[in-house]
């Protein structure tokens, strides 16, 4: 089981309130987005995974996006935000600094 599944498996235990869901995206492939409330993606990165807010930034009026990453485990994720809705754009192994001149 791979790093987005056990993820998911994380995020549907929570939802039996219902607030969580999947989507497939955008024409490009078959990109499964995994989304939900804010704080319960942010405690499921910090908690699970390890990992830790890097940076990001706005695009447009609406959406905050945010490099999450894990010294510990390699592992990184692009997270989507609007309003208290996040969802996770793209997620990977084996994060690598480039140490641009």
């Amino acid at each position: 089981m791979d790093k987005i599944e056990r993820l998911a498996l994380t995020l549907a235990a929570g939802a039996i309130s219902a607030t969580w869901f999947a989507a497939a995206a955008q024409a490009q492939g078959q990109v499964e987005e995994i989304c939900g409330t804010r704080d319960k993606i942010v405690a499921s990165l910090t908690q699970d995974y390890h990992q830790t807010r890097r940076g990001g930034g706005a695009s447009g009026p609406w959406d905050i996006y945010e490099i999450w990453r894990s010294d510990k485990l390699g592992t990184w994720t692009i997270l989507r935000t609007r309003g208290r809705w996040s969802c996770l754009v793209a997620t990977g192994d084996d994060w690598i600094e480039f140490a641009e001149q």
